[in-house]
């Protein structure tokens, strides 16, 4: 069923290094969970070495034991989306979460729940906005590393326009009094939205 995929390396921002490579196509869900699993073990093997696990703590957040069941002191986030499996990784102690994502139109069903009240009008303006507004919201609260946090009034985003005319394409957001820096990693792959916190 598995089928190898190339691996590839971005480094997204000094000391921040992003892998992504895609996963394997399956008819069922089960069989699309275990494409997911193998494409995130060989992002891990790549990023590490072969014998490196993927773990999580107990607030869900992930983490890497080398071979030898050393903990790998870097901080880590997975993302994958439809066809696409991300890790990002950077220094130990530094807050890092990594979000991609296609449009759905399910996500504009859920946008008053992951929106405030103030966001709601000019991040749902478009489905580019929409979009880029759940990918932030996603990789800040993994960033955050604060289970149970809100996404419509715990993570507070910018004004819609900074985002959408964004030169550098790098802005902020903020969780729990907290300033996050956000880099959008454009045409990894097609149609896709990458984000990720710092």
């Amino acid at each position: 069923m598995s089928s190898r995929h190339d691996i590839v390396r971005i480094d997204a921002s000094p000391g921040i290094t992003v892998w992504h490579t895609a996963i394997a196509s399956s008819s069922d869900r089960s069989g699309r969970r275990e494409a997911e699993r193998e494409a995130v073990a060989g992002l891990v093997a790549a990023a590490f070495v072969p014998e490196a696990r993927l773990m999580h703590k107990e607030s869900g957040a992930p983490y890497i034991l080398t071979g030898d069941g050393c903990d790998t002191l870097h901080s880590v986030s997975i993302s994958h989306c439809s066809d696409t499996a991300m890790l990002a990784v950077a220094p130990e102690g530094t807050a890092i979460g990594i979000d991609c994502e296609h449009f759905r139109k399910a996500l504009r069903n859920v946008a008053p729940r992951v929106l405030s009240a103030n966001e709601m009008p000019g991040w749902t303006a478009s489905d580019t906005l929409l979009l880029r507004a759940w990918t932030i919201k996603e990789a800040v609260y993994k960033a955050a590393g604060i289970p149970g946090l809100p996404l419509a009034e715990g993570i507070r985003l910018p004004q819609a326009e900074i985002a959408d005319n964004a030169i550098s394409d790098i802005i902020a957001a903020t969780a729990d009094g907290r300033r996050f820096r956000l880099i959008f990693l454009p045409d990894i792959a097609p149609s896709t939205t990458i984000a990720v916190a710092l």
